[in-house]
C-alpha cells in the first residue's frame, strides 16, 4: 500500500511529490475518526481535497496526536505538508497504487 501526495496551487498547478506525505498517511489513517475527511482515502484510488477539507483534516490531526503521541513524528509532518496546501490557497492530490 502507498500513496503519491501532491500539492497544487489554486490554478491546479502540480508541484513536485510530497516524500514521505503518503507513508505518515498510511500510519495516521487507521487512527482519524470516520468523520474526517482523510478517512475516505483508499488504497487504489486519487483523491483531492480543497483547502476547507485540509483545514478539517489538521483539525483531526490534532486529535490523533492527543490520543497518540507515538505517532507525533508522522502527525507532525502530515500537518507540515497539509499546512503547505493552506498557504497556497490550493489542493492536496493523493494518488494511490
Amino acid at each position: 500500500m502507498g500513496w503519491d501526495v501532491y500539492l497544487e496551487d489554486q490554478n491546479h498547478k502540480r508541484g513536485d511529490i510530497e516524500r514521505g506525505a503518503g507513508r505518515w498517511i498510511a500510519d495516521v489513517l487507521p487512527l482519524v475518526s470516520s468523520s474526517c475527511p482523510l478517512s475516505g482515502v483508499t488504497e487504489h484510488g486519487d483523491t483531492m481535497f480543497n483547502v476547507l477539507q485540509v483545514r478539517r483534516i489538521i483539525e483531526d490531526l490534532s486529535g490523533v496526536l492527543l490520543s497518540h503521541p507515538g505517532r507525533a513524528e508522522q502527525v507532525a509532518g502530515l500537518t507540515e505538508v497539509l499546512e503547505r496546501a493552506v498557504r497556497l490557497r490550493g489542493y492536496v492530490w493523493i494518488s494511490g497504487d
